[in-house]
């Protein structure tokens, strides 16, 4: 069994609020009517913790699967972990999300229906805003973070079937 590493907890406990910080600076804003406030200069730079989250998510992935990243079966059992701690929750949260929001707001915006199809798929809709992130007018918009976890542990499950000395060369050059 593997030690907690109590400072990347502290870590992404700060990079937790940086986010929190860089989105409430929309809600002191609020009347600003579009103008940058000192809020913008204070808080903006609080997007930084994003990249800290997934910088934490790839270190810990390595962390905790070193011990068994031998063969189909520990794949297997690693994204069957990744399956039963992520998507029960991911699902509830989407239905809860719908319910509060109410299924007649499905029909408010034109795209609605598609926004939550890819929800429930996790694939990616309206990517031409940068970072290629989700943009539906808010309810489900947060949820593009998650699109690339799985991405990512689907790219990490294929690392773990490649042998090492093919990997190396493959993503030296």
């Amino acid at each position: 069994m593997r030690t907690k590493l109590h400072s990347l907890q502290a870590l992404r406990g700060i990079a937790a609020l940086l986010v929190v910080l860089f989105h409430y600076r929309g809600f002191l804003n609020d009347g600003a009517k579009g103008n940058p406030t000192i809020w913008d200069k204070v808080f903006s730079p609080g997007i930084i913790g994003v990249d800290i989250f997934f910088i934490i998510s790839g270190f810990i992935m390595v962390y905790t699967t070193w011990s068994y990243m031998r063969g189909k079966a520990s794949l297997v059992r690693f994204l069957l972990n990744r399956v039963i701690r992520i998507i029960p929750l991911y699902y509830l949260c989407l239905v809860i999300a719908f319910l509060l929001e109410g299924a007649m707001s499905t029909f408010h915006y034109p795209d609605k229906v598609q926004n939550i199809l890819s929800a429930l798929t996790f694939t990616l809709y309206k990517t031409s805003t940068p970072p290629l992130y989700i943009d539906d007018g808010g309810t489900y918009n947060i949820r593009w973070t998650l699109n690339y976890e799985i991405y990512f542990y689907l790219v990490f499950a294929l690392c773990l079937l490649v042998k090492h000395r093919v990997l190396a060369l493959v993503t030296w050059g």
